[in-house]
This record gives structure tokens, C-alpha cells and sequence, in this order.
């Protein structure tokens, strides 16, 4: 073995390991984004769901009801995700921050918003009342 042959092989390990644990670092951190992306679409999902069944509910039984929707879940300094709902007379939009899920396609004639036809947009997380125009 050549003289400082030990130092040069050490040095070339620790190279290698710092270069391999930065690749995971950033595989790791881009797991991460893509998973709170899914869980934020999936939540969108649900909220777009849920009013969609409210709204129906409310139209096939001519009644009114009280609806308040879930939040998104909490962020890094727990406090609610913002989102928006977004009713017209053939959709509903869910959006929060860039992404959107959107029912299209509906007919949602007949249904008033706080006493209010067709289109209306109001905060995930706020009451409102759906109901059936008479």
C-alpha cells in the first residue's frame, strides 16, 4: 500500500457517502410534496363530494339544510388551509391554493345559497344554509 493511500481511499468514501445522503435528502423531500398534494386533492375531493350530496339531498327532498363543510386540515403554524367552494347553476369547484376539483356537467337550477340563487362562492368551513326554491 502506497503512503497516504489509507487517507485517499477515506477521503473518496466520505465524498461518495455525502453525494448518496443529498440524493436521498431530495428524494425524501420530493415524497413529501407529492404526498401532501394528495392528501390536499383527495380533501378537495371529499368537500366537492360531500356539498354535491348536501345540494342533491336538499333538491330531491325540497327541503333546507344546514351545511357546513370540513376544512382542509391544519398548516405548519396550525391554523386551517384556506379553500373556496364555489357553486354555479351547472358545477361545483372546490380550490385551494393553485389546485381545484370540479364537478361539471350538474344541474343545480332550483337550489338557492342563503336564501340567494346560483352562482355563489363562499369559505370552506362557514355555515351556509342549501335549500330547494319553492
Amino acid at each position: 500500500m502506497k503512503k497516504g493511500q489509507l487517507s485517499l481511499d477515506l477521503l473518496l468514501t466520505l465524498v461518495i457517502a455525502i453525494i448518496f445522503f443529498n440524493i436521498y435528502i431530495a428524494h425524501a423531500n420530493n415524497l413529501e410534496e407529492q404526498v401532501n398534494d394528495t392528501t390536499t386533492n383527495g380533501s378537495l375531493k371529499a368537500i366537492r363530494n360531500n356539498v354535491y350530496s348536501v345540494i342533491s339531498s336538499a333538491k330531491t327532498f325540497g327541503t333546507t339544510i344546514e351545511f357546513k363543510s370540513k376544512t382542509l386540515g391544519l398548516d405548519e403554524n396550525n391554523s386551517p388551509i384556506e379553500c373556496t367552494i364555489n357553486i354555479e347553476a351547472t358545477s361545483i369547484t372546490v380550490s385551494s391554493g393553485g389546485e381545484e376539483s370540479k364537478f361539471e356537467g350538474l344541474d343545480i337550477s332550483g337550489i338557492t345559497i342563503n336564501g340567494n340563487s346560483t352562482p355563489q362562492e363562499f369559505e370552506c368551513d362557514t355555515e351556509v344554509t342549501l335549500g330547494a326554491s319553492p
